[in-house]
Formats: C-alpha cells, sequence, structure tokens
C-alpha cells in the first residue's frame, strides 16, 4: 500500500499543472479515494506469496521463502516499470496505461526514438531509485524473517480456511453485490485527480480483460475502409435537413428520466401490455412517442453511452469501461455546460456499475447524486433507493437549482429483484416474469407522482421531460432473443414547452436511443455534428434502420428487413428478408456499419 502511495505522489508531483487549480485537501484526498483499488491490487499480489507460505507449512522447505522473496522482487520491479511508463503515456495522451499503448512496445525501436535522451536517462534513474528503495523497505520490515522447524498440522488447515476467503473478499473489494470498479476511486470534477487514484496496476489488468479479444485489428472488417465509410455516409445521408420544431422555447430546462430495462412490451401504446404503465401512457397521449425505437445494447452502462453520447454499443466489449476510450466521446452534457445549464445526475444506487460513476463525474456534472448520499433512515432495497425516494429528492432539490437546468434521473425499481416497498403485488399474470411487470408498475406509479407534483412547481411549464429506456428486457411475451423485436424499448417526449399542435405526436422513424442525442440537440440548436452515429428521428428524410450489439452478435434492420448474425461461426441466428437484393443490400450496410463502429473504438 506504500509503495502505490509513493507511485501515486511522484505521478501527482511530476504533473503539477493538472490540479494547481484544485484544494490542497482534495489533491490529497485522492490518497484515500484509492484506498480500495490500491487494496484489491494487493491482494491480488498477495495471493501468490500465500499460496507459497500455504505449502511451506506443510514442507518447512527454507528455499520457498527465497522464492517468495524473489516473487515480491519481481512484483516491485515490474509495477515500477509500468508506473514509470504511465507518466510519460499521461504526458503525452492524458490517459493512463493501457493494452493499447502495451501493444506499441511490439515497436520498441520507434518508442526509443520518439522519446529524449534526458527522458530516457531520467525515467531510468527513476525506474532503479524505486526498485532498490521498496525492495529495501520490503528486506528491512516485510520479509519473513521466522522460519518453520518442523510441521504443525493445524497451520495449513487454518490458512487453507482463512486466507483463500480473505483474499477474494479484498480482491472484489468487500462483501458488497456489486465487485469493485475503477469508478470506486472517482471523485473529484477533476479528471487528473480521479485517474490519479486508480490504481495503475489493476487499470492496466483492467484494460487487458475488456480488451482481451482485441489484438489491435479490427475483426469485423470485411470492406476496405474507405469503401465501408462510404456506405456508412449512405445511411446516414438526407435529402433535406428538414425536420419540425416541437418546443416553444430554444432553451428549455431538460429533464431526462432512464428507465431501467423497459421493454416496449410494457406499453399499450407500443403494442404491449394495456395495464402495467398507466401513468406514462397518459403522459404519452399529451406528448411525442417514438413507436419504433430500439437499444443498441443490453447493459445500462451501454444505455448512458447511448443517451448521453449518441455512440452504440460494440460487440464483446463496452467502452464505458474503459476511461482512456470514453473520454475521447462526445457528451450532450457539454453542450448543456456551455449553454449556462446547472446540471445534475441522481441514481438510488451505486454508481459503481459497470464504472458508470467514472463516466459520469468525467462529464462534470455540477451534482452527483447516488444511494450514499441519500438519508440511510429510508426503507432500502438491495440494489439501493426505491424509485419513490429518487423522485422525492429529485423534485426537492430541482426546486433549488438556478435556470436554465438539466438533470438526469436513472430509475431502478424495474430490475431485479424488484423489492420495492411494501412487495404489493399489482398482478398475478406474466408467469416467470412477473416480478418484473410487478416492478415496472411500482416504477410507473412513482414516476405518475412526480409528474404530478412537478406540475405544481414554476420550473414546469419550461420543462422538456424525455423518458427513454437504457436497453429491453425480457417480458411475458417472451419474443426470441435474436429477433431484434427483443430490442425495442420505451421513449417519448413530454412537457408543456411542447407546442400544442404537436402533442400526441407519433413519430414513426425507426431507430435507436443513440439517435436521441442528435433528435434533442436539434431541437436545442445545437452543435450535432460530434454525434457521428447519431440521426434525427424528426426529420422524415432520415434512413429507417437500426443496430444492436451482443458480444459477436450484431442486429440490423429496418421496416422491411432484418437480420442477427454472429461473427465467431458466421451464421445467421435470425434473418427476414423481402427479396435477395433486399438480403445483399442489408448485410451490406450492417457489415460496414459495425467495421466503422469497431474501427473508432479501436482508434479511441
Amino acid at each position: 500500500m506504500l509503495f502505490f502511495a509513493t507511485n501515486r505522489f511522484i505521478f501527482i508531483i511530476y504533473n503539477l499543472e493538472e490540479w494547481t487549480g484544485n484544494s490542497f485537501s482534495e489533491v490529497a484526498y485522492s490518497f484515500l479515494s484509492a484506498w480500495h483499488l490500491d487494496f484489491s491490487q494487493t491482494s491480488y499480489f498477495v495471493a501468490i506469496p500465500t499460496v507459497l507460505l500455504l505449502f511451506y507449512s506443510v514442507t518447512c522447505w527454507q528455499f520457498i521463502l527465497k522464492i517468495i522473496s524473489w516473487v515480491n522482487y519481481i512484483l516491485i520491479s515490474i509495477s515500477t516499470i509500468i508506473f514509470t511508463a504511465e507518466i510519460s503515456i499521461y504526458d503525452e495522451w492524458h490517459t493512463k496505461l493501457n493494452k493499447k499503448a502495451v501493444l506499441y512496445l511490439q515497436h520498441p525501436t520507434e518508442v526509443m526514438n520518439s522519446a529524449t535522451n534526458k527522458e530516457i536517462f531520467s525515467g531510468l534513474i527513476l525506474i532503479l531509485f524505486i526498485i532498490v528503495l521498496f525492495i529495501f523497505i520490503y528486506k528491512k520490515w516485510v520479509m519473513m524473517k521466522y522460519t518453520l522447524q518442523q510441521f504443525y498440522w493445524y497451520v495449513p488447515i487454518i490458512g487453507m480456511l482463512i486466507f483463500p476467503a480473505l483474499i477474494v473478499i479484498g480482491i472484489r473489494g468487500g462483501l458488497q453485490q456489486i465487485p469493485i470498479q475503477q469508478s470506486d476511486a472517482y471523485y473529484s470534477k477533476s479528471n487528473f485527480l480521479n485517474l490519479s487514484s486508480v490504481n495503475s496496476i489493476w487499470n492496466l489488468g483492467q484494460s487487458f480483460i475488456e480488451n482481451r479479444y482485441d489484438n489491435g485489428t479490427n475483426r469485423y472488417k470485411i470492406y476496405d475502409d474507405s469503401v465501408a465509410n462510404i456506405i456508412v455516409k449512405d445511411l446516414y445521408a438526407v435529402e433535406k435537413d428538414s425536420f419540425p420544431q416541437l418546443l416553444s422555447n430554444p432553451k428549455p430546462n431538460v429533464v431526462l428520466v432512464i428507465l431501467e430495462s423497459w421493454s416496449a412490451d410494457l406499453l399499450k401504446s407500443l403494442g404491449g401490455f394495456d395495464s402495467v404503465a398507466p401513468n406514462m401512457e397518459k403522459l404519452i397521449d399529451d406528448g411525442v412517442l417514438f413507436t419504433d425505437l430500439y437499444s443498441s445494447g443490453t447493459l445500462s452502462d451501454q444505455g448512458h453511452c447511448s443517451l448521453l453520447s449518441g455512440f452504440p454499443s460494440q460487440p464483446n466489449t463496452v467502452i464505458l469501461r474503459q476511461p482512456d476510450k470514453f473520454q475521447k466521446l462526445p457528451s450532450i452534457v457539454n453542450h448543456f455546460k456551455k449553454n449556462g445549464y446547472y446540471t445534475a445526475y441522481y441514481f438510488g444506487g451505486e454508481l459503481i456499475y459497470g464504472n458508470i460513476k467514472g463516466y459520469i463525474y468525467y462529464n462534470q456534472f455540477d451534482r452527483i447524486i447516488e444511494g450514499k448520499d441519500f438519508d440511510n433512515k429510508l426503507p432500502k432495497g438491495k440494489l439501493g433507493y426505491h424509485d419513490e425516494f429518487l423522485f422525492d429528492k429529485v423534485l426537492t432539490e430541482m426546486n433549488t437549482f438556478k435556470q436554465p437546468f438539466f438533470t438526469t434521473a436513472f430509475t431502478m425499481s424495474s430490475h431485479s429483484p424488484y423489492d420495492y416497498p411494501g412487495q404489493t403485488k399489482y398482478f398475478d399474470w406474466g408467469g416467470d416474469e412477473n416480478m418484473y411487470v410487478n416492478g415496472a408498475h411500482y416504477s410507473d406509479k412513482c414516476i405518475g407522482d412526480f409528474m404530478q407534483k412537478a406540475k405544481q412547481q414554476p420550473w414546469f411549464k419550461n420543462t422538456l421531460f424525455i423518458f427513454c429506456s437504457d436497453h429491453s428486457h425480457t417480458s411475458p411475451k417472451h419474443t426470441d432473443f435474436y429477433n431484434p423485436h427483443s430490442r425495442k424499448i420505451v421513449g417519448f417526449l413530454y412537457g408543456n414547452v411542447i407546442k400544442p399542435e404537436y402533442r400526441g405526436l407519433k413519430i414513426n422513424k425507426m431507430g435507436n436511443h443513440h439517435d436521441i442525442a442528435n433528435t434533442l440537440l436539434n431541437q436545442l440548436k445545437g452543435d450535432v455534428k460530434p454525434f457521428v452515429w447519431s440521426k434525427n428521428l424528426l426529420n422524415p428524410y432520415s434512413k429507417d434502420f437500426g443496430f444492436s450489439a451482443d458480444e459477436y452478435l450484431i442486429y440490423f434492420y429496418n421496416k422491411n428487413n432484418a437480420y442477427t448474425y454472429r461473427y465467431t461461426d458466421n451464421l445467421f441466428l435470425y434473418k427476414n428478408f423481402i427479396s435477395v437484393e433486399d438480403s445483399v443490400k442489408m448485410f451490406r450496410y450492417g457489415s460496414a456499419y459495425v467495421q466503422q463502429l469497431y474501427q473508432q473504438y479501436l482508434d479511441y
């Protein structure tokens, strides 16, 4: 732990200009905030000597102690090289050391030529100094001096019962439901201080895990890049940039409600059940509904990326789990901050899941509230505080915000285990998805109460509400997983700021939730150029199509055709084409789409 803290201190001192605008206490807090990841990485390192010590307790072979010491010497040396390399990497890329950077070491000559003699010499001196210092500390205060002279039967038994469990708990960061994530170390609006708190060894290991199938080449490449680029541009080309202006004010307050796991099957308006979401149905009757909207992924972190960055999900990886990549994404939050909006994000659970916390902090919301910030006297479920308490907090705090404001609220009660307060069973039907529809109904009730209270607030008349799912979910209809219809989600706009003539409008344009960014910013007269994967759903000239990804699967579909393709064995798991010509055209579009999308992910 001292070793990690020392290297963090060197990193912070070396990058003095990065944190001079922050208070000393905020900089110092990075050492405390780093504790969980540092301890997790320490537990990984301790695992090897522990196995050797257990073996030693049985055999009493003294040379095992020497092996343990050499294991630690090697860990100190390798870690020091990583820490030192990260200083140069951050100076160049403003990211932590990751797999992409390590792959550059395949060309050591190029690396050496890009560094000055002073950088090389000072780097070697620093590496040597830290290694010598910490090997000395290890020998002086850590190395095991006591040796076993005989076998004690109870020692390995106690060790086998206790130490593996303690190490596993340490590695996962405790006994909480969600294992430790990079974002556990995030605490500041300064990206540099957050990155300083993230353990470099842990981060590098995570980068290799997240990119375990990535060898630096695009496995989805079929066409020449220039050809694929032309195909994708054709997909997004519009004959006219024409669309209705729905809003009476181009600078309204905006409230984005991210609906956890809401399938389109939960709404009668979208062809689903007629009793699950009566409150949202009322809002839709007076709002603007997107009738053919699909999620690009299956996870909440993917949904956040789609909604806030207009960036589709990628097959077999999640960009939000990689800070070096997600910091290159565009963000609608930037639009709001540039235009004087106060920004806030609310969630009743813990944001560490999928590294959402790191992404939210990087986007510099003015106020970020999660489970730990709620009154602990409130009833709490297994995942966090229920939706009624989430919306109560959102409403109470929004009344104190200066206008205009952008607020994001992420619901939770429609996520398993659906342990909402009282456990009132609203419906007996639904089979194995009975608790899902009950949890969704409770969430809809909370939204209804929230909106009734919101209508009484002075800011309501100038507020646009956006309701959209983060992803879909298996419903009692049990649509086949490989059928793109299983990805259909909820998405609609509501508010007095919508002009009366557009209230009750149904938009039948097919698209994804990553198209919300372009659609919204066009209404707010914002810059949509950074959102290259997002189209305007209100433009009648936009092409009808959608894309989804999951592991090695890609789904590509339009109004009349659809297919699901698995790249591991080049197999269509679902296909529905009107004609042979359409099948060729659709596969060409889908293949070029995933090729270009994945290439951009790799380039990040």
